[in-house]
């Protein structure tokens, strides 16, 4: 049996002050951990949404009737029936990035990639929150005039599964726990959210190749020129090869 993650809130009826406004608006759900079984035969906790008032039935990230207060969310929460409470953001203009496993859990150090994001949201004044694994950071903030559905998720470091997903206008929900981390008194309007999102969707430059280029080689044997123009012959390719090698070298290239 897995065991169940350990799960990280503060008091999430109280929740910090850039929050608050949030609180008012009917888009939140409730959720627990739920142990999933992939295809390969793995096994996963999951975070499963669902409706405030009716906490045994799904919340679905499309239907706001399956949506509820922030009061009724905190309820259930409080009573036991959920893991905590987590936020819907289709058809508003919050937007969230999570920074996955970025922070050691006993010294509380932030990876250099997510301080990097992380100096950048300060600078825009966005709220930056704790994630419930402790290990994870989440950053919230109010979309400025953009209104692209947004969700995509980019690894950042396999070894670890560091990954920054992006959340914008999206059939999805986040979680939310209060963990504040640093201090912002209010929800910025801001292009920042999607600035880091074309940042990391930007395509990848091509990675240069070294070593051995025929193009750019300097003047070869005439074995290097055939073998170039129509390869080796029939019945001759180890020796014509180790003759192209043995040119290459002479004249100072390397692979």
């Amino acid at each position: 049996m897995v065991e169940k993650p350990q799960t990280y809130n503060t008091d999430l009826a109280n929740l910090p002050q850039a929050l608050v406004p949030l609180t008012a608006e009917p888009r939140w759900v409730t959720w627990r951990w739920v142990l999933r079984t992939a295809v390969d035969g793995s096994v996963k906790w999951t975070k499963v949404p669902y409706i405030p008032r009716f906490y045994n039935c799904l919340a679905k990230a499309n239907s706001p009737e399956t949506w509820g207060t922030h009061a009724e969310a905190c309820e259930v929460a409080a009573e036991g029936h959920a893991d905590g409470i987590g936020l819907q953001l289709l058809d508003c203009d919050i937007a969230a990035l999570d920074l996955d496993h970025c922070v050691d859990p006993e010294t509380g150090t932030v990876d250099p990639w997510a301080a990097e994001i992380v100096d950048e949201a300060a600078k825009a004044g966005a709220y930056v929150e704790i994630t419930v694994s402790g290990t994870g950071l989440r950053v919230l903030g109010r979309a400025n005039g953009d209104s692209r559905k947004i969700h995509r998720k980019h690894a950042v470091d396999r070894t670890k599964g560091a990954a920054l997903e992006v959340y914008h206008n999206a059939a999805r929900f986040i979680v939310v726990t209060g963990w504040e981390f640093g201090e912002c008194k209010a929800l910025p309007a801001t292009d920042f959210f999607h600035r880091i999102h074309d940042r990391y969707d930007a395509p990848k430059p091509e990675p240069e190749i070294s070593g051995l280029d025929f193009n750019t080689a300097p003047k070869q044997s005439a074995d290097v020129e055939l073998i170039v123009a129509y390869g080796a012959p029939e019945g001759t390719r180890s020796e014509a090869f180790q003759s192209a090698v043995w040119s290459l070298a002479a004249s100072g290239c390397s692979l």
